[in-house]
């Protein structure tokens, strides 16, 4: 079965609404592994992160790119719009990394 496919079945099963608060939820879990590792970083200066945390980190992304894929799915936005967008915003980026070098 096709990831697109699991998307739409989850979304059937769940509903749109459902799983966009889910992907909130996942963000925040997120979020809270990353202000974890801050605090950690702030009270262990110089000593690498543990691989607890590097690993909740890497679980709680893989859980926002699979809502996102929903999401993508969900919105019908195609892999040729969002490498657009994606592209657009690596531009961007480029742009402010080259702005900030030329100070």
């Amino acid at each position: 079965m096709r990831e697109e496919e699991i998307y739409r079945k989850a979304l059937e099963k769940w509903g749109v609404p459902h799983q966009m608060m889910v992907l909130c939820e996942e963000y925040g879990e997120l979020i809270q592994a990353i202000s974890k590792a801050l605090r950690w970083g702030e009270e262990h200066p110089g000593h690498a992160l543990p691989e607890r945390m590097k690993d909740d980190i890497a679980h709680e992304t893989a859980d926002c790119y699979l809502m996102l894929g929903q999401m993508t799915t969900a919105f019908g936005i195609s892999e040729s719009e969002l490498e657009h967008w994606h592209n657009a915003q690596i531009s961007k980026l480029k742009g402010y990394l080259y702005k900030e070098d030329a100070r």
